[in-house]
């Protein structure tokens, strides 16, 4: 799971050779590297980019200016140094001087003999890092052509981070092969129509009737499933599905209110998807889907994890829920009404992770929508203390499927595998949720070349990016967590609380004494039902902030 945030350490590091190629005349090929930290290696690519200024062939002497920028990093680290060392060229007599123009690092550098080190320091964030611009005056030897010089390439490149220090050197060591992917489904309703990435997100693309069944008999509910476009942790065009459940009863108070209801996927697999369990068998969750349909609610349970099946992946989840929504109230002959619908959004556990994300984006990526109410129970708010909680014990497999389902998303997360975790990863492509439990009491080190991954910073910084909490949403929260949850830490569900009161959400906690996180669903889901009744029957949620 590290490798992401090691990805976006070497593309910051990827960039100094820039500013260390001062006697290069002409641009030069990018050079292939590996780069090195907390066991992790990673091939990367090092773009030079140099500009001859002036020259001087009748003196000897040449200037160029070497620019160069901090590429988008899909994690944030801060560098603090970074330092390259580059032999110094044969034809070149002296570099006279090198000066550093502009940007928000602060440039140096040493000759130390056949070696130029060119050293940058500051304390930046990579997303907002600029180098300078890097001007060399250098005099070649008597009788050479100053644009006949060439500059070979570094042999040692380090960077100080927040997330430990990686080391990096020209090498033709080939990429990690990728993990083993989830199979496809091989139902064509599933398969994206051509075309469909010039759509918006939440375009309908096809549908069908569902016939859904739980206990061994057909539920008399009129159901539709609907192929529409989302949008994946890249920001790339992908396809999932949504089944509407339509509510028998009349519903006489306005609009007709929509719950889309995350269920607990937890899987990596097709075949674990609500769109096909549902028309198997609903089990338990058709206990709180009656209780909403009843009282006049249509339902949509959305395949929030993606064509690829990314469990825990929190950017993936939220924008699919929210795009399941959008699609649902672009159905025809529903009587659902448009964007005016009023939402809630209704999960525990893994689906509260999808429930969280999809409240958490809804003010920028679907402000359209009339969201009045989320309730969210046991929610791994922060999958890093998760994992130290889970690392070891009973329900260890959990984190395994997250691991590897994260990296579907995150391609380089590929890299932190050993040869153990990669075979897992063939042996649990397809895996759903109650297999976990024949991997209980294993260690995410075992699986992993980083020594400790539980209390590394580089997956720490990783993990900070799959943690609920940095901003708010805006409809009304309830939060229920068991406070002997022997799974997920209650003290996720407190820090969440604080973090979006912080940022001005509207959100209480429920806090139960008496179960914990297989029971409280069954005990507490009137709790939250209660609260989504009472928003969508306009009742103001006093709150706990």
């Amino acid at each position: 799971m590290s490798a992401a945030v090691a990805a976006a350490l070497a593309s910051t590091v990827a960039v100094a050779p820039v500013a260390a190629a001062g006697a290069e005349v002409e641009a030069v090929d990018p050079t292939r590297v590996v780069c090195e930290i907390s066991n992790l290696k990673l091939p990367v690519t090092v773009p030079f980019a140099v500009t001859p200024v002036t020259s001087d062939p009748g003196r000897g002497g040449f200037v160029v200016d070497v620019t160069g920028s901090f590429p988008e990093l899909p994690i944030t680290v801060t560098v603090s140094s970074v330092s390259i060392t580059v032999p110094v060229p044969d034809g070149i007599a002296a570099i006279d001087s090198v000066t550093f123009a502009g940007g928000n690092l602060a440039g140096s550098y040493t000759v130390s003999g056949d070696d130029l080190v060119a050293t940058f320091t500051g304390s930046v964030r990579s997303d907002a890092a600029v180098l300078p611009v890097v001007t060399v005056t250098a005099t070649a030897d008597d009788g050479v052509d100053p644009a006949g010089i060439h500059v070979d390439g570094f042999t040692r490149l380090e960077a100080t981070t927040d997330v430990g220090v990686a080391t990096c050197a020209p090498s033709d060591e080939p990429a990690a092969p990728p993990l083993t992917p989830p199979t496809p489904d091989t139902d064509p309703f599933y398969a994206p129509p051509p075309g469909f990435e010039a759509t918006q997100p939440g375009t309908v693309l096809r549908t069908r009737a569902a016939s859904i069944r739980a206990f061994g008999t057909r539920i008399p509910i009129r159901a539709t499933q609907a192929l529409y476009r989302t949008t994946d942790t890249a920001g790339d065009p992908v396809v999932t599905v949504t089944t509407l459940l339509r509510s028998p009863m009349p519903y006489l108070r306005g609009p007709r209110p929509l719950v889309s209801y995350q269920v607990a996927i937890d899987s990596l697999g097709a075949a674990c998807q609500p769109s096909h369990t549902y028309t198997q068998d609903a089990g338990t969750d058709m206990f709180m889907l009656l209780q909403l349909l009843l009282r006049g609610y249509d339902v949509a349970v959305p395949d929030y994890e993606g064509p690829r099946f990314a469990y825990g992946a929190g950017l993936m989840l939220g924008r699919a829920t929210l795009d399941g929504i959008r699609a649902v109230e672009a159905l025809p002959a529903t009587g659902l009404s448009g964007a005016a619908t009023p939402v809630a959004l209704w999960g525990y556990s893994g689906g509260a992770i999808a429930s969280g994300w999809a409240a958490q984006l809804q003010p920028t990526y679907a402000p359209e929508l009339n969201l009045a109410a989320v309730a969210s129970g046991g929610t791994p708010a922060n999958l890093m203390a998760t994992a130290r909680h889970m690392d070891g014990t009973f329900v260890s497999g959990f984190m395994l499927l997250v691991a590897l389902a994260i990296s579907r998303e995150y391609p380089y997360f590929a890299y932190a595998f050993n040869d153990r975790g990669r075979a897992l990863s063939t042996e649990l492509a397809d895996a759903c949720g109650n297999l976990v439990f024949r991997y209980g009491f294993r260690h995410l080190a075992d699986y992993l070349v980083i020594p400790d991954p539980t209390s590394s910073p580089l997956v720490e910084a990783v993990m900070a990016q799959l943690t609920l909490g940095e901003t708010a949403p805006t409809a009304p929260v309830f939060l229920y967590h068991a406070l002997y949850d022997e799974g997920i830490p209650y003290s996720e569900a407190v820090e969440l609380k604080a973090a979006w009161c912080a940022a001005g959400a509207n959100v209480t906690l429920y806090t139960d004494y008496g179960s914990e996180h297989v029971l409280l669903p069954l005990v507490a889901s009137w709790r939250a039902i209660a609260f989504i009744v009472d928003r969508f029957n306009g009742v103001p949620a006093a709150g706990q902030c």
